[in-house]
């Protein structure tokens, strides 16, 4: 695939402001309050916050956390099972030309995030991963049997799916929103 129509995905943060997306480490000197309610709004994943990750040298915190996956293919499949839909879901389309490769890496887990691995960024790999299809059924079917207010979370829309670690921030003007 044509590196130029590759896009990563993020979801829109209910209190956007300003025209970029930054890691934690930068949302805590833009805003406490922001800072606060994101480790609230995650708190299994607050502790990993100060977990390294290979290749970028930083630690998660410093990092964002993209997919590759179109959020229209794991609704679909939702849709086809459950006869329902995940309205208002909402997530800025980032073209990959865009990003910084250097500050790329993908972190693949293997068992709900408790086991994984981080490989080093590779345009090949991340047409593979962006594949919805492509996932194991163990992978699709956790997902699929989550909650629909689970899935209302952006942290457990891709769970169990290839995510892309960016370091450091996203403008996000020039972004297109896919509106589920």
């Amino acid at each position: 695939m044509d590196s130029s129509k590759i896009k990563l995905y993020h979801a829109v943060p209910s209190k956007m402001h300003g025209k970029f997306l930054v890691p934690l480490s930068e949302l805590q000197l833009i805003s406490e309050t922001l800072y606060n309610d994101n480790l609230n709004k995650y708190p299994k994943q607050a502790i990993l916050t100060n977990q390294d990750v290979e290749f970028l040298h930083c630690q998660k915190k410093d990092v964002l956390f993209l997919t590759p996956i179109h959020p229209f293919e794991p609704n679909r499949e939702y849709q086809l099972r459950t006869s329902s839909n995940l309205h208002g879901y909402r997530m800025f389309e980032i073209p990959l030309n865009s990003l910084d490769r250097e500050k790329l890496v993908v972190y693949v887990p293997y068992d709900h995030m408790t086991n994984y691995s981080y490989v080093q960024f590779d345009e090949k790999f991340i047409t593979e991963i962006s594949n919805w299809q492509h996932f194991n059924k163990t992978q699709r079917n956790y997902w699929l049997n989550l909650s629909c207010e689970e899935k209302q979370k952006s942290s457990h829309l891709f769970t169990g799916t290839a995510i892309v670690l960016y370091r450091g921030k996203i403008d996000i003007s020039s972004c297109q929103i896919i509106a589920i």
